[in-house]
Order: C-alpha cells, then structure tokens, then sequence
C-alpha cells in the first residue's frame, strides 16, 4: 500500500518536472529583427571575399555553449567561404570581467573566429537582437540570407536546420525561405 501511495505521487511529479524541462528546452526566444542589408554604420565592415556569419551571444548563457559547438562545426566545413564573428554582450552595469567567461574562452576557441564584446548590447540592438544563440548570415553582396538559432533546442547541439541551411547558402544553394527559431536566454538579461 506505501508503495503505491509513493508511486502515486511520484510518477506524477517526475512527468510533471519532465514536462517543465521539455517547454523550457522547446521554447525559443523572440526572433530577430535583422535589416535586409548591411547597415553603412555597423561597428564593423562586412567580410570583404565571402558571407559575413554573426552570432550574437550573452556570455553568461549556459544554453549558448551548444551554439558554439554548431559554429565550431561550420567553421570546420565553410570556413573560406565567410567570416564569422562572436559579438559578446558587455553591459557597461556589470563588474569587469564578468565577459571572460568560459563561454567567451570556448568562442575565442575556434580557429579563425574573431570575438568581440559589445557594449551596452549596441551591435545587437542594431541588427534587432534579443536572444543570446542569434545567428545573421549577410552573402558576400551584403543582403541577408539567413536569420535565427544553430541548434535544435535549448542548450543541445546536433543536426538542425539553422546549421544546415547556412551551410547549404555557403556552399552555392540558393536562398530559401528559412527562419529558424532561436533558443537561448535574453540577451540583454544581466546579473541580479
């Protein structure tokens, strides 16, 4: 009889924490509200031979990690054919080095991504970002072609169809119309 009283109140519990786990891990953030067209006052030129790759990230963001590792895998394969920058999100309220962390160790990581902190979220304020994991492919004329999120769910990397449709642009396929949808914390979210 105990057994069943545990059970009864156990297996509902366990379904409900998965459940919680799942919608969170599901649950994308708002999408980006990239300009079609390299702005002329972005803080950086666009990649002078290639794709110019933005991922915009909050360096606090445990689910950002599995970003890195999906960029780290298109470097890998179409490295000659962009060049991809990490933009950090360095809010001017925080303490000094609260940027260096293991997430921005992991970014300066792979080879050939540049990794730059943005003050006060300006960047990402300008290419309409909200959500750390965002990713912006502009082609080598400078229109966008691609916008949103490098993994299949919150903090998960494996196939998806944000890495796949970048990589399918980057190797000569034409544009499609894919959006995919971002799961990371707010960018703009700082410490308490």
């Amino acid at each position: 009889m105990a057994v069943s009283v545990v059970l009864g109140v156990w297996v509902p519990a366990v379904a409900f924490g998965v459940h919680k786990l799942m919608r969170y891990a599901t649950t994308p953030g708002p999408a980006a509200t990239a300009p079609a067209a390299w702005p002329g006052d972005a803080p950086f030129p666009k990649a002078s031979i290639g794709s110019t790759l933005m991922v915009f990230l909050h360096p606090q963001c445990g689910c950002s990690r599995a970003t890195l590792e999906e960029l780290s895998r298109l470097q890998a394969c179409c490295s000659r054919q962009m060049e991809a920058t990490v933009l950090m999100n360095a809010p001017s309220t925080v303490p000094a080095g609260w940027t260096d962390s293991d997430l921005r160790k992991a970014a300066v990581a792979i080879p050939g991504v540049r990794v730059l902190d943005d003050p006060d979220g300006a960047t990402a304020r300008r290419f309409g970002v909200h959500t750390s994991g965002q990713t912006l492919l502009y082609d080598p004329q400078g229109g966008l072609v691609f916008q949103g999120g490098i993994t299949p769910m919150r903090g998960h990397s494996g196939d998806n169809a944000g890495r796949d449709e970048i990589s399918h642009l980057l190797r000569g396929g034409p544009p499609r119309p894919v959006r995919t949808p971002v799961f990371g914390c707010a960018l703009f979210e700082e410490p308490k």
